[in-house]
C-alpha cells in the first residue's frame, strides 16, 4: 500500500493509490501547519485565519506541482487532458484543501506510462 511513494512514474493499483493519497495528505497537512505557524503567528484569532489561508496556499501549490510532476514523469505532460486535470486539481484544492486537491494526483498515479505496461505485484 505504501510502496514506491517517491517514484512518481510508478503505475499504482487502486489500493496503492489510496496509500499514496494518505501519505501525501499527511505531508501537506504537516507542511501547511508549519507554514501557518511560521507566517501566521499564534497570538490572536486573526493569526488563525491567516494560518488557514496559508494552509490553503500550500495545498493548492502542492496539488498543482505534484500533479504536473506525475504527468511529466509518465510522459503525458503535454496532453490536453493532463493540463486540464492539473488545473482541476488546483481548483479542488482551493475548494477543499488537500483533501480534495490530492484526489487527482492519486488518480493520476494509476495510469501507465505511454508505451509501457502497468507494473503488478
Amino acid at each position: 500500500m505504501f510502496h514506491h511513494l517517491s517514484d512518481l512514474s510508478y503505475a499504482r493499483s487502486g489500493k496503492d493509490a489510496v496509500g499514496f493519497y494518505l501519505a501525501y495528505l499527511l505531508l501537506v497537512i504537516i507542511a501547511g501547519t508549519i507554514a501557518g505557524f511560521l507566517f501566521g503567528g499564534v497570538d490572536s484569532i486573526n493569526s488563525f485565519y491567516a494560518g488557514v489561508d496559508i494552509g490553503t496556499i500550500v495545498a493548492v501549490l502542492s496539488s498543482l506541482i505534484l500533479t504536473y510532476l506525475i504527468f511529466m514523469r509518465k510522459q503525458q505532460a503535454g496532453s490536453f487532458s493532463s493540463i486540464l486535470l492539473t488545473l482541476i486539481a488546483g481548483l479542488l484544492a482551493m475548494i477543499g484543501g488537500g483533501l480534495l486537491g490530492l484526489l487527482i494526483p492519486a488518480y493520476a498515479t494509476t495510469t501507465g506510462v505511454k508505451g509501457k505496461k502497468k507494473k503488478r505485484k
